[in-house]
């Protein structure tokens, strides 16, 4: 019997082990096993309980147990529900097909052990931590416990016999077995975990040091590689095999061979340290690259290598060349501007001046730089740039600005200046760009084009009121004596005709010499009236520009319509010269340039203004010819209306007509309730 026991032991501790060898083959967590590893693993665990049931220990004579209940309940806590499941119903199946007065309590003890397990197992709050001797204990005692009620399903005679030869020794030896076997998968769990936590962070790492857009080398104490990632290598050109068997010395050029000379005696001292170096692309192209290098010793603190990260810098030290030569480009063109530049601070101090800055104003650059440009300027123009520099702050830039700058002998030159706003990448102010022109030359040109321009201006009005004046006197000239002179000779020619009236050939003369002193009366009355309307004079305005549109109307065959107000105000006798003389060359246009068929002409006293409009119906005048410096006639009424503090707006329309729109202040010719 005991011999029968030993082995029966031996045989089921084989088979337990055998469980835990299965458990040491299959995936570590049930979401990494597909269904048919499941499935294989419970029907693997199915036939070692259909072989521990072979294998019973014989308590005593007809009582005989077996280790299915440590097996299950195992199973059921180690591998999850589905192989449990499975390894359960083989069992029950075979359990069954044994048969005997115990079939019903081994049917029962494969339940609950199987139960407690999976049960175990998912109630537990995390089903991967290590379980510990203790929880294996209790877990062992709950599941004989409950193997033992399950007895009570045994013959009455049966029982009390289990009880009182098994259950001692059942009870101290299968929870210690549990726990001894629990214990075997919980460490090959920790393992598993810990190979599969190793091997996880091995591939995270890994994949980050192939996918990392940074080249990353390791060295060995002879600075030949033992590692390369994928990234240096795209980056030289060579596949990884050309680069292991490829010396790193090939890959530079003289220069690069003497700064890695350098820097590995800097590693092996253990300094870490990063700089910039060409490499030699199987191409044969040199590109730059920033290396971060840091040294590697072993254990013992003996040096054994390096690890250098490698980013391309190519395109950045491209750019960076290209900002070079541009801003050197710009230094010249800032340096040989023919005008002064500057460059101003958002306070509107200098940051820098070109030379010609210098050489126009006669300053040393010290006694320039981080002052304001306003203490360069007269003292009446320093608050107007403090403005005007504010505003161009905000506007970004600004245009022909006028100040009065001092030279160092204290001499002052009018300037024009401009600046625009610059601007860093990311939009804020960086600095003032501004240059200014010395433009004190042409102010003097202009005021004095301006006195010439004032001196014409005044000798045309003091010629045009001459002219007028000697028009007004001889037309009186000729009205007052050559016209008593026609008037004498007629009263004299009349009696003469009278006295000899029987003379019919010596009357014939006198009739005809009677004709044409009546048409030389005629004519100097015309000279008059063009001369100086007489009307103009006497009646005003309106009535000596009535007669004028009755005589033009008469003359040109042109429809002419006169509208204005019933009364005229009391108007100065050089503004009634004035716009009369407008209104007359307007009409004389007409005449002969617009190929008009109608004409209206519209005179106006509104808002202290006096407004003289003539429009025609003709081609309509060009803004070439309103432009030409040769079109004198309309050059004179400019001038004209200019003189007298008003002007002239004329336009046309291609087939549509020209429109003369002459406007005149009133203000000082006369008082407001005048035009009433």
């Amino acid at each position: 019997m005991q011999e029968s026991i030993f082995l029966g032991l031996i045989n089921n501790a084989a088979l337990l082990l055998a469980l835990w060898a299965i458990y040491g083959l299959v995936s570590l967590r049930s979401s990494l096993k597909s269904i048919w590893e499941k499935i294989l693993s419970g029907i693997a665990i199915g036939s070692l309980g259909v072989a521990v049931m072979f294998s019973t220990l014989p308590f005593s004579p007809g009582v005989v147990f077996d280790t299915r209940s440590i097996l299950l309940s195992i199973s059921g806590l180690f591998f999850g529900l589905i192989p449990a499941s499975i390894a359960a119903a083989m069992t029950i199946v075979f359990r069954i097909w044994q048969g005997g007065a115990g079939t019903t309590m081994g049917i029962l003890v494969i339940i609950t052990s199987t139960a407690i397990g999976i049960s175990w197992r998912y109630l537990r709050k995390k089903q991967e931590k290590e379980s510990n001797w203790i929880e294996l204990y209790i877990f062992g005692i709950i599941v004989h416990v409950v193997m033992f009620f399950d007895s009570l399903t045994l013959p009455e005679d049966v029982f009390p016999l289990v009880f009182r030869n098994v259950a001692p020794s059942v009870m101290i030896i299968y929870p210690i077995a549990t726990v001894a076997l629990g214990l075997l998968f919980s460490n090959q769990l920790t393992r598993k975990k810990l190979s599969f936590d190793l091997e996880k962070s091995e591939a995270k790492y890994r994949n980050i040091v192939e996918t990392t857009e940074e080249g990353i080398c390791t060295f060995d104490e002879k600075g030949d590689f033992y590692f390369i990632n994928q990234k240096y290598s795209d980056m030289t050109g060579y596949t990884l095999s050309e680069l292991i068997e490829r010396p790193y010395g090939d890959m530079l050029n003289m220069q690069g061979k003497m700064i890695i000379a350098d820097k590995m005696k800097n590693r092996k001292m253990g300094l870490r340290e990063s700089y910039e170096l060409q490499l030699l692309t199987k191409t044969g192209e040199l590109i730059w690259v920033n290396v971060a290098a840091n040294p590697i010793f072993d254990e013992e603190g003996n040096f054994s290598g390096a690890l250098a990260m490698y980013t391309d810098i190519t395109d950045r030290v491209r750019l960076q060349e290209e900002l070079r030569k541009s801003a050197e480009y710009y230094r010249i063109l800032f340096q040989q501007s023919p005008h002064p530049y500057q460059a101003l601070d958002e306070n509107g101090c200098f940051n820098d001046v070109n030379d010609i800055w210098l050489e126009t104003l006669g300053y040393a650059k010290a006694e320039v730089i981080n002052n304001w440009f306003g203490d360069f300027l007269h003292n009446e123009d320093k608050k107007r740039f403090a403005d005007q520099y504010a505003s161009f702050l905000e506007k970004g830039e600004i245009h022909d600005l006028d100040f009065r700058m001092r030279r160092k002998n204290g001499e002052y030159i009018d300037i024009s200046f401009d600046g625009r706003i610059g601007k860093t990448e990311s939009g804020s102010f960086d600095q003032a760009y501004c240059l200014w022109r010395d433009v004190s030359l042409m102010r003097k040109a202009q005021m004095a084009l301006i006195e010439s321009e004032e001196k014409l201006r005044a000798l045309t009005n003091y010629l045009q009121t001459a002219i007028e004046t000697d028009r007004a006197h001889l037309a009186r000239e000729i009205h007052d004596e050559f016209g008593q002179l026609l008037t004498g000779l007629k009263m004299d020619l009349a009696w003469c005709m009278r006295n000899n009236s029987e003379n019919k050939k010596l009357l014939g003369r006198f009739e005809s010499m009677n004709t044409y002193i009546d048409d030389a009366i005629k004519i100097s009355r015309r000279l008059t009236s063009e001369l100086r309307p007489g009307l103009l004079d006497d009646l005003g305005l309106i009535p000596a520009m009535e007669w004028y549109v009755g005589e033009f109307k008469h003359r040109s065959d042109i429809d002419c319509q006169l509208v204005c107000p019933e009364n005229e105000p009391a108007l100065d006798s050089s503004i009634k010269t004035t716009v009369y003389r407008i209104f007359q060359e307007s009409l004389t246009n007409i005449a002969r340039h617009a190929q008009a068929t109608k004409a209206r002409i519209s005179l106006l006293f509104e808002n202290n203004t006096l407004k003289l409009e003539i429009k025609d119906d003709g081609r309509g005048i060009t803004i070439n010819e309103i432009n030409n410096s040769r079109s004198l006639g309309l050059l004179g009424m400019q001038e004209r209306a200019r003189q007298k503090g008003g002007y002239v707006e004329i336009s046309g329309n291609t087939n549509k007509g020209t429109i003369v729109v002459a406007y005149f202040p009133l203000r000082a010719q006369y008082a407001p309730e005048e035009l009433l």
